[in-house]
């Protein structure tokens, strides 16, 4: 598991985003926090996955890349609207696939 350098995250995990990416990072069961990343079946633009579902062993072994974090899936959709909302409404960025890739 990779953090996105320019980590996406919603406005309730702000406040204690340190402290989440921590635990994360550590394995640590964590309750109502959704981790974004690229889409997994190459058709969908972003996975949303609840934070535990990283413990499982194939999470562990295999290569996300982790560009959002929210907590509580209402704030995960509502991160995912910002993403590409920014990236493809005020950036000009038609390719969302690629400009992750990259």
């Amino acid at each position: 598991m990779r953090w996105y350098g320019d980590l996406y995250i919603g406005e309730n995990a702000r406040k204690k985003a340190d402290k989440i990416i921590e635990k994360v990072n550590k394995n640590k069961l964590q309750k109502n926090v959704f981790l974004i990343t690229k889409a997994a079946n190459g058709c969908d633009l972003f996975d949303i996955y609840p934070a535990h579902v990283f413990l499982q062993k194939h999470f562990k072994t295999a290569d996300y890349l982790i560009i959002g974090l929210a907590l509580g899936y209402d704030e995960a959709l509502l991160l995912v609207q910002t993403i590409v909302d920014e990236l493809y409404c005020k950036q000009g960025i038609t390719n969302l696939k690629e400009y992750f890739e990259g």
